[in-house]
């Protein structure tokens, strides 16, 4: 069996940068105009980055959701046709 790269999902990436910013996940969730439970979702990769959240996470953080449409897109090509996907931290 091949063994893959190790990689970093859209949300830890996410994470990172809120970190990076010393932003709460409750000030992010504001921030965004969503729940606490639905931004923790995001970051935790149980859900994943759509248009509309690529947008609101842009606006939020001054990249553009072409940065995290793509982070999304690279993530569900990667692990589409395999059955290994990262666990979340």
């Amino acid at each position: 069996m091949d063994e893959l790269e190790p990689s970093f999902t859209p949300g830890e990436i996410l994470s990172d940068e809120l970190e990076a910013r010393r932003w709460s996940t409750a000030r992010f969730a504001e921030t965004l105009g969503r729940t606490v439970e639905a931004t923790s979702a995001i970051l935790e990769d149980r859900t994943e980055i759509s248009v509309e959240i690529a947008d609101d996470i842009g606006q939020a953080l001054g990249t553009g959701p072409e940065l995290w449409l793509n982070l999304q897109e690279i993530y569900r090509n990667r692990y589409t046709d395999t059955d290994h996907r990262p666990v979340p931290a």
